[in-house]
């Protein structure tokens, strides 16, 4: 298994975790339309945050070995 195939598995599983987590986020949101953000909903998308800077992070260093 090459370099470029390891950093694509990598970022798509990570690409997956984010929009599953979006998907959630989403579903709180139409559930409770005029509700404030719950601790959860805020803990989701500060996971969320981290998620996307590591996307961007493996775009920029993509791994030698896999990601597991």
């Amino acid at each position: 298994m090459g370099v470029q195939s390891l950093f694509v598995d990598s970022w798509i599983r990570e690409a997956q975790e984010a929009s599953r987590l979006v998907g959630n986020l989403e579903t709180k949101i139409e559930n409770n339309p005029h509700k404030a953000l719950g601790a959860t909903a805020r803990s989701n998308l500060s996971e969320l945050g981290i998620m996307l800077d590591r996307l961007e992070s493996l775009l920029h260093n993509p791994p030698s070995k896999p990601i597991f």
